[in-house]
């Protein structure tokens, strides 16, 4: 995953254990989300306010709005804060896509994303496929439930 190499890339040493991630996000509740999903895999999730001593920790960047992500990310690269592998921006919209890309060129870095809606448009297709060939509710279920 790209958290995975990303804390590879920044030779983080963790001694058993959890490896730090900072998630940069102004909504409380997201962050408690987050956090509850990550920490039984193994990542300790940091507030961006915890931990700034190193730009060699995974970022994950989530804003109320996507265009407030991408200008989050934007500040983030500009100031140094992070560098770009270990950056990576989490989208609700396909707009944001277009934005990154812009600023990808802009600043002459690739930045890692997680689309949302992209995830439920390959999700949705499969389903459509699945019921066309005749698979049963339980089938569709058994296969997202596995995703």
């Amino acid at each position: 995953s790209w958290a995975e190499n990303a804390s590879r890339k920044g030779e983080i040493l963790t001694n058993g254990d959890k490896k730090p991630i900072i998630f940069d996000t102004t909504n409380a509740e997201y962050f408690k989300t987050m956090k509850r999903m990550l920490e039984p895999l193994g990542w300790k999730v940091l507030d961006r306010n915890e931990m700034w001593n190193s730009n060699n920790i995974p970022v994950l960047v989530y804003q109320d709005t996507t265009a407030d992500t991408v200008n989050t990310i934007h500040s983030l690269l500009k100031k140094g804060l992070v560098k770009s592998e270990f950056c990576c921006a989490l989208l609700d919209s396909n707009s944001g896509l277009c934005d990154l890309a812009v600023l990808s060129k802009e600043l002459g870095t690739d930045i890692e994303h997680i689309c949302s809606s992209q995830i439920y448009d390959e999700l949705f297709q499969k389903v459509r496929q699945m019921i066309r060939s005749g698979n049963s509710a339980n089938s569709i279920q058994s296969y997202l439930d596995a995703q």
